[in-house]
């Protein structure tokens, strides 16, 4: 929960939408990202009438913030896109920038363990075989193709991992109580989004860790 007066880092801040979030629930929030682009777009934002809102351009692993000065990191679809020595250095970082108890929220997906398990033993093949129903109701195919990532996937994904290995990078960065678990409810609202989930990726117990999509974590300094 984000309270008036916090000081928040949404590190890979993209179009700036959670930094500005943030704000408005009077965080002092700033975003920090290497795309010049991406922190052009922050300017579309709405004004905040409230809130401290700061956008940093930043090509490095390096944070250019004081010890102990941070209490809530967002790291949101930005493990994925980092090798795992990039990460041991960053990680780093954010526990020198964060206060006694300050937190990492972390969200990275594809959840390795769903691609390399879940789907190829299973959901595609479920998939094939209701195919022809779910077209016929809902005007669309499910996706049967052997690797299920997009050619995009294949050039920006340079680590995808597992729930294990995501607790192992924030431990071995010094991290003491990394709380992760497997959800990819934000994906289930459409009705044929509730059916795929329920027939192709059963969402519920031991079953998760390789019919989810998405890790997510709260790990505190």
């Amino acid at each position: 929960k984000i309270k008036k007066g916090m000081r928040v880092l949404d590190f890979g801040c993209g179009r700036g939408e959670l930094t500005w979030r943030a704000a408005k629930q009077g965080a002092i929030a700033i975003g920090m990202d290497y795309s010049k682009d991406a922190l052009e777009l922050t300017k579309k934002l709405p004004k905040l009438k409230n809130g401290s809102l700061t956008f940093v351009h930043n090509t490095t692993l390096k944070l250019d913030l004081a010890s102990d000065s941070i209490d809530t990191i967002l790291f949101i679809d930005v493990l994925e896109h980092l090798y795992p020595k990039q990460l041991d250095i960053l990680l780093k970082e954010f526990r020198r920038v964060l206060r006694k108890g300050g937190r990492v929220i972390v969200h990275t997906a594809p959840n390795r363990d769903y691609y390399d398990y879940g789907y190829p033993l299973f959901t595609r093949w479920a998939s094939m075989l209701i195919n022809p129903v779910y077209r016929l109701v809902f005007g669309e195919w499910l996706i049967t193709r052997a690797n299920p990532r997009r050619p995009y996937d294949a050039l920006v994904h340079i680590n995808e991992s597992t729930m294990s290995e995501v607790k192992t990078y924030f431990t071995k960065g010094g991290f003491r109580n990394n709380n992760l678990w497997y959800s990819s409810e934000h994906g289930n609202i459409r009705i044929r989004d509730k059916v795929r989930l329920y027939l192709l990726q059963p969402q519920y117990g031991v079953l998760k860790r390789w019919f989810c999509y998405d890790i997510w974590g709260i790990c505190t300094k």
